[in-house]
């Protein structure tokens, strides 16, 4: 079973020029970001995926009924990511570097959480149990 974790993810997603002169304005666009809740957490520790052909179910051995929050972040190549919803509908997401989702709305949770490729991967979930 989980042990119920608090969650905070703050800070601030920013975008503006790559290269600012003195005759260029700076200006840009911002997303605050301020998530913060309390689930029952699961880290996995860093390993290899080497499955090119067939999905790693990535929470076997996990008590998360309801994925409301993940950090994944791969390494060492690209792979794909099955999501699962309520409804049994699979979202495959091609991920190479860090995914963050938070969910939190009823209906809008995980229920399967799988990826395909050969990678190094960590991830951290948060949920029901």
């Amino acid at each position: 079973m989980g042990i119920l974790q608090k969650i905070d993810l703050s800070g601030s997603v920013t975008r503006g020029p790559a290269m600012a002169t003195s005759s260029s304005s700076i200006g840009g666009d911002e997303i605050p970001i301020d998530v913060s809740f309390v689930y029952a957490e699961h880290r996995r520790d860093p390993r290899t995926i080497n499955s090119p052909s067939a999905f790693v179910d990535l929470l076997a051995g996990m008590s998360i009924s309801a994925v409301r929050f993940i950090v994944l972040r791969v390494t060492g190549g690209v792979a794909t990511l099955r999501l699962t919803t309520p409804a049994g509908d699979d979202q495959l997401i091609t991920i190479s570097d860090l995914l963050i989702l938070s969910n939190p709305a009823r209906g809008s949770e995980i229920t399967a959480l799988a990826i395909q490729g050969t990678v190094n991967v960590e991830v951290i979930v948060s949920g029901d149990t």
